[in-house]
């Protein structure tokens, strides 16, 4: 189990609503501006990302599907841009070819830590 997915705890809000699904929420980053002793001119950058999946449920017996269901949705959006190439790499493993195992194992390491930076 990911560390993110270890991580997910469900707790209820008091909210209430008709609708059944909210959408994913996205990353955000602000400045904030602000003045050192020295009065030099600072700025702050932060970001940060909020990942949220909730829904509204009337039959509590329902209770630990949604969360499932919601845990699943969020570990979708997160890392399902990887499944395909995970299978390549275990088609490459069976098939003994180490060239495409590597190039998909390059392919998921620029993904996550090269392309959008």
């Amino acid at each position: 189990m990911s560390r993110i997915a270890e991580e997910l705890t469900a707790s209820f809000t008091g909210k209430r609503k008709i609708d059944n699904w909210e959408p994913l929420q996205h990353i955000s980053a602000e400045t904030v501006s602000c003045y050192s002793k020295n009065l030099y001119f600072l700025e702050e950058i932060s970001l940060s990302l909020i990942i949220k999946a909730s829904a509204f449920i009337q039959d509590p017996e329902v209770k630990d599907r949604v969360i499932y269901n919601l845990k699943r949705k969020i570990l979708e959006e997160v890392f399902g841009e990887f499944r395909k190439d995970l299978h390549s790499i275990i088609e490459a493993v069976y098939n003994r070819d180490l060239e495409k195992v590597l190039t998909h194992v390059y392919k998921i390491e620029n993904k996550m830590f090269k392309e959008g930076l």
